[in-house]
Parts: structure tokens; C-alpha cells; sequence
């Protein structure tokens, strides 16, 4: 096995994620190997820095490349280096007036590189009552999910919800 060090840009930011945390309980696990050297950032502005690394890691929650620097990133993977694109760095999120939430589709070169494009989340539910009420009929329409699981800690505040559905 060579000596060689592993040179690692990191890139930990966006919404709705505590990534101070993120960031620090990847760099611990970085730190265990030696080798890797990390360079830290909260953008892909620095292309010159990515290239000049082995590997791309990334936990980020809408954080959109520019267009050049999706297109830099398809060619470093592309080129043979590897991207661990961790939890949210597939994700683009717009929150919407009527409680729901979307995920345009405005980064094309981004998502056809990570393979994927984050589009729900089954399991969160944001909004009015009658927002989260409609985001589940049509959950059960579109899914057939017939069924949730709320956690005792949520369960007063989603009472009205049942009570709605229920038609009580």
C-alpha cells in the first residue's frame, strides 16, 4: 500500500441541517487514517482545489453548483476520482405559500453526476393542517401509503391532522 497521502475537498453546508456538526464529525472520521488530508469549504467555487484532490466529500442540503461548476464536477468524476456525496447533496428544496414543499428540477448536469435527484420526504410533513392533510391524501393516492407512524413526542400537535382526516 503506498505512502501517498489522500487529498480530500470537503464541502459541508446548506438548510435545515445542523452542519457545524456534520462537518466536525466527518472531519474525526477523516482524521483516523493518516493519510487524508482534508481541505474544508461550504462551496465548489475552488475548482482548481477540487481537481487538485482524490476525492470530493460533500453533505450539503440546497446547495446548487453553478452551471460551470456542476460541469466540473461531472468531469472529475468522470476523470476517475470518486464523490461521496453524503445525505442531502442530491437535494434542491423550494418551501411553497400553500405548505408544500418542491423539488425543481434546475440542476440537471448536478443530478445526472450524483445519479439521483432527492424528490420527498416521506416521512416529514410540513404546513397548515389542511396542507399536511392534502400532502397526505395525496401520498396515499399517488403511493398508496395508507398509514403513518407519528412519535409520542408529535402526537398532540398532529391531533388536529387525525381529527381532519378522520372527519371529526
Amino acid at each position: 500500500m503506498s505512502n501517498r497521502s489522500v487529498q480530500v475537498y470537503m464541502v459541508v453546508a446548506g438548510d435545515y441541517h445542523d452542519t457545524d456538526y456534520a462537518r466536525l464529525e466527518l472531519l474525526k472520521l477523516l482524521a483516523e487514517n493518516e493519510r487524508i488530508r482534508v481541505h474544508v469549504a461550504e462551496n465548489y467555487h475552488d475548482l482548481d482545489a477540487i481537481n487538485a484532490c482524490d476525492w470530493l466529500v460533500t453533505y450539503t442540503c440546497n446547495l446548487i453548483p453553478e452551471v460551470h461548476e456542476q460541469e466540473a464536477l461531472r468531469d472529475f468524476v468522470a476523470g476517475g476520482k470518486k464523490w461521496f456525496a453524503l445525505h442531502g447533496t442530491n437535494s434542491i428544496l423550494r418551501f411553497l405559500d400553500n405548505g408544500r414543499v418542491d423539488s425543481p428540477e434546475i440542476a440537471p448536469v448536478l443530478m445526472e453526476t450524483l445519479g439521483t435527484q432527492f424528490i420527498a420526504h416521506p416521512h416529514a410533513l410540513f404546513g397548515s393542517v389542511d396542507g399536511v392533510c392534502e400532502e397526505l391524501e395525496r401520498r396515499r393516492e399517488a403511493y398508496g401509503i395508507s398509514y403513518i407512524t407519528v412519535p409520542m413526542d408529535a402526537a398532540d400537535a398532529f391531533a388536529p391532522v387525525v381529527a381532519r382526516l378522520a372527519g371529526t
